[in-house]
This record gives C-alpha cells, sequence and structure tokens, in this order.
C-alpha cells in the first residue's frame, strides 16, 4: 500500500530506480529499509522518506528508518 501511494506521488520509474532494490523489513510497527550505498541512502532520507513516514503513519507504521 505504501509502495502504490509513493508510485502515485513519484511515478513508477523512480520506484523502481530508488525503492525496489531496497531491502525492507517489518517488524510490529517499525519498518527498516536497507542498501548497500551511502548516496542511496542519503538520497532516500532526503527526499522520500519524508512522504514514506508520511503515508505509513496512515497503515500503523509509527517509524520508519534506512540503514546500510
Amino acid at each position: 500500500k505504501i509502495c502504490a501511494e509513493f508510485v502515485a506521488e513519484f511515478g513508477m520509474n523512480k520506484y523502481k530506480h530508488w525503492l525496489k532494490p531496497l531491502s525492507v523489513v517489518e517488524k510490529e510497527s517499525i519498518i527498516e529499509l536497507s542498501t548497500s550505498s551511502d548516496m542511496v541512502r542519503d538520497r532516500i532520507e532526503q527526499t522520500y522518506l519524508p512522504f514514506l513516514s508520511k503515508v505509513a503513519a496512515k497503515f500503523g507504521i509509527h517509524k520508519m528508518e534506512i540503514s546500510l
């Protein structure tokens, strides 16, 4: 559901480039996104994480974080 809203807001190309390659782990009400690239982590934190966090909150996810 979060990804669908991301695609609606930013488009499928940005989803495929920035989010689809990430590893995702969901524990209780926390989602952890993982990447092996500092550049990808920084870009997602600065550009997309605020939007993702806002959307996730609508679905009961209280925290989203990205790590290496």
